[in-house]
């Protein structure tokens, strides 16, 4: 019986270890060649989306227009300035916007109705072109910032989103997501 044993322990017991052994390396590896393909998977899915956002569109302030109101004619001001402080509350101001990216075939924002982009062509890539963001002027408003979400569909059917801010009164705007 102790042969048996013996036997046993000498045989069975070290090929089940180099068996167990190597279906971990075989596991291991099969690990790392799934990280692998994912880590290339990612890296491509990024390089895509830099392409995706290179081709899409890029809005720019152009200048804020400020209609006529007692004593002061049409105001336009420029990239970076802020209103006439006699401005009075709830004068609708209009940021003119030129995008210097890839022309669009659709915009929507999430602005209510009346405010947010308003444009009744395409967007095409011109920056002499012009659409505008409009809203009403709050002197206790001036300065702070507006957020506005804006959906494009670019000529060859992409859909894309990116969220611009500007300042309330200011003729500014900046891409923040993506940026």
């Amino acid at each position: 019986m102790n042969d048996w044993w013996t036997g046993f322990i000498l045989g069975f017991v070290p090929t089940a270890a180099a068996a167990t052994i190597g279906w971990l390396r075989w596991l291991h590896e099969l690990r790392e060649k799934r990280r692998e393909k994912d880590g290339r998977a990612k890296s491509e899915a990024e390089l895509k989306e830099i392409r995706r956002r290179g081709l899409g569109p890029y809005l720019r302030a152009a200048y804020l227009a400020v209609p006529p109101f007692t004593g002061h004619g049409n105001q336009i001001i420029q990239s970076g300035d802020d209103i006439d402080p006699a401005t009075p509350a709830g004068t609708r101001l209009a940021l003119m916007v030129a995008n210097v990216g890839a022309p669009v075939r659709e915009l929507t924002d999430d602005w209510p109705n009346g405010t947010g982009i308003d444009t009744t062509h395409d967007l095409p890539h011109d920056e002499h072109t012009a659409s505008m963001i409009s809203y009403l002027y709050d002197p206790m408003k001036l300065g702070q910032t507006l957020r506005i979400r804006l959906d494009f569909e670019t000529l060859d059917g992409v859909k894309l989103h990116h969220v611009y801010e500007t300042r309330h009164g200011y003729a500014e705007l900046k891409r923040v997501d993506p940026d």
